[in-house]
């Protein structure tokens, strides 16, 4: 059976066309991080009964509210969201298309369908790029730019919002270093290794 996600930014393909789902090791590394903190991350999430699962990454909460622990651990872009699950779709070897935000804001309206008790308030999609997309695919589907370096919002006309997080744009700073060594460019990459202090994360 076709993974929903085949098409998406979870499989991206190398030089020698071998496929990467690279989003199941960023999955992995934010459940390192995030897991003892009370943040459960799940991957290959079913968005909808009686579909294929998608490559997508679910951070859920565990408790009633996002403890500040847990809010230091985020990286800009989640960090502030209020909602109890973040749906995040990873792209990480091609370029932004008009698809993946299609895809993901169907990711979106279906997992909020899925249980008929989660209300949009609960729910907030994110789609995270290694790759900055050219200023005319910004501006095309009205993102604005919120207060953190690399972190944009749309939103679209049926409903909710789609927050979009630049790997290659983003603070180089300890609580983004996870995410940023995923930005394609090396130079980014070098600047989050600088950003982790001699005992890790907690400079």
């Amino acid at each position: 059976m076709t993974n929903i996600g085949d098409h998406g930014t979870g499989l991206d393909t190398d030089r020698r066309g071998c496929r990467i789902r690279w989003h199941l090791f960023a999955a992995a590394l934010l459940s390192e991080l995030l897991g003892p903190s009370g943040v459960e991350v799940r991957t290959e999430v079913e968005v909808s009964a009686g579909i294929p699962r998608a490559d997508i990454i679910l951070v859920r909460r565990r408790g009633r509210v996002w403890t500040r622990e847990q809010r230091m651990l985020l990286a800009d872009g989640l960090r502030d969201l209020s909602a109890r699950e973040i749906l995040i779709e990873f792209k990480f070897a091609r370029s932004l298309a008009e698809d993946d935000l299609s895809r993901l804001s169907m990711y979106d309206y279906l997992y909020l369908r899925s249980d008929r008790r989660r209300l949009r308030s609960q729910l907030h999609s994110v789609l995270i790029s290694a790759r900055s997309p050219r200023p005319a695919f910004l501006q095309r589907f009205g993102f604005r730019r919120l207060a953190w370096r690399g972190v944009w919002e749309s939103s679209p006309l049926w409903g909710g919002a789609v927050r979009l997080i630049l790997l290659n744009e983003l603070a180089p700073a300890p609580h983004n270093v996870p995410l940023k060594l995923f930005a394609s460019r090396l130079a980014e990459r070098r600047k989050a290794f600088h950003a982790v202090g001699p005992t890790g994360l907690a400079r």
